[in-house]
C-alpha cells in the first residue's frame, strides 16, 4: 500500500511513502508538476476544518488539505502562504549543507583520513577577523558546527578544501549548492542573482538526487524550489533569516541565573505585565466618559501599550 504525505505549505505536493512509518519519498524537483497553494483555497479550506461537526471530520479535512483553523484568518491582510517564510539559515546551512557532508560520510566518500586532508587544508587559511576561522572539527565529522560556521564553511572554505578528496560529480554538485549560497548570503541580491541562486538550487537537488539516491533526499532540498518566492516578497535573507534570533538565545543562554528556570521566570514576568495592563485599561474605562473621541484616544493608548 503507497500512503501519500502532502506537508508543504507552498504547493500540494505529495511525498508518498510505502506504508505508515516509513520516511516518506522527498525526492522529485520538476517544479511545473508543483500546483501552487492560493490564500483563498487555503482560507476556504480551513473554514471547512472550523466549521466540521466532529474532530474525526476536522482531522480528516485537515489531512486532505493540509489546513488548518487559525484566528489569525480573522486578520484581512493576513496571506497564509505568503506569510509562511522558509528560513535559509535552517534550510540551506544547517540543513542540505550538513545533510550532504553527513551522506558523503555514510556513503564512504569521505573516510576519516579525507576529513583529516579538509581539515590540514583549512587550518593553513589565515581569514580576516570578521570571518573567523573554522574550529577543529571538520576531522570528528563536522560535530558541533554553528550555523555561521556552517555558512563560513560552505561559502567560504569548502570548494578549495574539499577540490581533489571528493569524486568529480560530487564536486559539481556541492559547486552549484556553495556558488547558490554565496549568492544568497549578500545583503544586497538583485532578482537576477536570485534567479540564478534558484537555478542553481535547482540543479544541485537534482544532482544529489541521481548521486546519492531518493532515499537520501530531504524537506529542505523540496524548500529550496520555493525560496525564491520568499525572497522575491520579503528581500536578502539577512532581512528574514533566523540568525539575530539564534544569537539572542546565546546571549540569554549565557546569563548567571543561579539555577532558576529563566523560562518560567520571564513567563512570569510576562503574566504580570499583560495583567497590569489589562487593570490599566479598566482604570482608564472608569475615569475617561463615554465619548466617540475619548474611547478612539483609549484604543490607541491600549495599542501602543500591547
Amino acid at each position: 500500500m503507497c500512503v501519500f504525505f502532502s506537508g508543504c505549505s507552498k504547493c500540494f505536493k505529495e511525498f508518498p511513502r510505502a506504508s505508515f512509518g516509513e520516511k516518506p519519498d522527498f525526492s522529485g524537483f520538476d517544479r511545473d508538476s508543483w500546483e501552487p497553494r492560493s490564500n483563498s483555497d487555503h482560507r476556504a479550506a480551513a473554514d471547512k476544518v472550523r466549521q466540521a461537526k466532529t474532530p474525526s471530520d476536522a482531522q480528516k479535512f485537515a489531512s486532505s488539505s493540509g489546513a488548518r483553523s487559525s484566528v489569525l484568518f480573522q486578520l484581512p491582510y493576513y496571506d497564509a502562504i505568503r506569510f509562511a517564510l522558509i528560513d535559509p539559515m535552517y534550510d540551506l546551512l544547517l540543513g542540505s549543507a550538513k545533510h550532504v557532508l553527513k551522506t558523503w560520510i555514510e556513503m564512504g566518500i569521505l573516510n576519516e583520513s579525507d576529513l583529516e586532508r579538509v581539515q590540514k587544508r583549512v587550518n593553513l587559511v589565515k581569514p580576516p577577523s570578521e570571518i573567523g576561522r573554522i574550529p577543529k572539527k571538520i576531522s570528528d565529522g563536522f560535530k558541533g558546527f554553528t550555523a555561521d560556521q556552517w555558512k563560513n564553511w560552505v561559502c567560504i572554505y569548502s570548494l578549495f578544501a574539499l577540490k581533489g578528496v571528493i569524486p568529480n560529480e560530487h564536486y559539481g554538485m556541492w559547486t552549484a549548492f556553495v556558488h547558490a549560497c554565496q549568492l544568497l548570503c549578500r545583503k544586497v541580491i538583485t532578482k537576477e542573482e536570485c534567479q540564478e541562486a534558484d537555478q542553481k538550487l535547482m540543479r544541485f537537488c537534482t544532482m544529489f538526487e541521481a548521486l546519492c539516491g531518493k532515499e537520501k533526499c530531504t524537506p529542505n532540498m523540496h524548500l529550496h524550489g520555493h525560496l525564491q518566492d520568499c525572497i522575491l516578497d520579503y528581500g536578502p535573507v539577512f532581512s528574514f533569516w533566523c540568525f539575530s534570533f539564534e544569537r539572542y538565545n546565546g546571549i540569554m543562554g549565557d546569563y548567571h541565573t543561579n539555577n532558576v528556570n529563566i523560562g518560567k521566570y520571564m513567563y512570569s514576568i510576562l503574566v504580570k505585565y499583560i495583567a497590569n495592563c489589562g487593570t490599566l485599561k479598566l482604570y482608564c474605562l472608569a475615569l475617561l466618559p463615554t465619548t466617540a473621541n475619548n474611547l478612539q484616544t483609549l484604543y490607541n493608548v491600549c495599542t501602543f501599550i500591547h
